[in-house]
């Protein structure tokens, strides 16, 4: 009740304030402001949940409308999502940063974590995907598209977006960048500083480099840490 009367004095409040601090208060407390928006948790037995109160670690702004956010759990961190257009839909995990323009789609598993990653769907109809078991490192940016139009001598876009794809189990570590139209097969690592500029269709490979490209094949990877593994590995014995 003392948390829905601060909410309540905060509107109150602001409805004598600037143009520019309303923008700011209702992007901060006031998460739908058209009712065709949604934020929806996604159940354990997939069933989908509408939210309406403020989640803590999330900011999210919808600027037009018809747009879905999804979340697999409302204890979420350093999550920031702008729905700049219509009909887009976004299933996000911690530590995200995600921009959308009108009919964009970004989804991650439920099973693959991200701790620090940006995504970059500044142009209509643009896509990314993270498939399962998935671990994604800090500095990570997907580029689905160029947010600025590059033209031939005929004034023809040839620039357009195209959509990025991580099958499963795929380790990318930090600081690389993905661009658009890139599709990485399952069971593979991507190096730290890589740049990756064309999809790779092989699996249980090292891909690294600027532009990457496969060093080493015939590798696996696992989320934990060597002596944990190790000790696992041990106990199997």
């Amino acid at each position: 009740m003392y948390r829905l009367k601060q909410v309540l004095m905060k509107f109150v409040y602001c409805l004598i304030l600037s143009k520019k601090k309303k923008d700011k208060f209702k992007s901060k407390y006031l998460y739908v402001m058209n009712p065709d928006n949604k934020i929806l948790q996604i159940l354990p037995d997939g069933r989908e949940e509408v939210l309406k109160h403020r989640i803590k670690g999330l900011q999210v702004l919808f600027e037009g409308k018809n747009n879905v956010l999804k979340i697999y759990d409302e204890k979420v961190k350093n999550v920031k999502v702008t729905f700049h257009g219509d009909n887009s839909t976004a299933v996000v995990r911690d530590n995200t940063i995600c921009s959308l323009r009108s009919n964009c789609f970004y989804s991650i598993d439920k099973t693959s974590y991200t701790n620090d990653v940006k995504i970059w769907l500044d142009d209509d109809n643009a896509q990314v995907k993270i498939g399962k078991n998935c671990a994604i490192s800090w500095d990570i940016e997907f580029m689905a598209a160029d947010c600025h139009t590059i033209l031939d001598e005929a004034g023809n876009i040839c620039n357009m977006p195209k959509p990025i794809e991580i099958k499963d189990h795929v380790w990318i570590g930090c600081g690389v960048k993905i661009c658009k139209g890139v599709t990485i097969a399952e069971n593979n690592i991507i190096g730290m500083g890589s740049v990756v500029t064309k999809s790779f269709s092989e699996t249980n490979c090292v891909i690294a480099g600027n532009p990457a490209k496969i060093v080493k094949h015939n590798v696996n990877w696992d989320v934990k840490m060597i002596k944990d593994y190790v000790a696992s590995y041990s106990q199997k014995k």
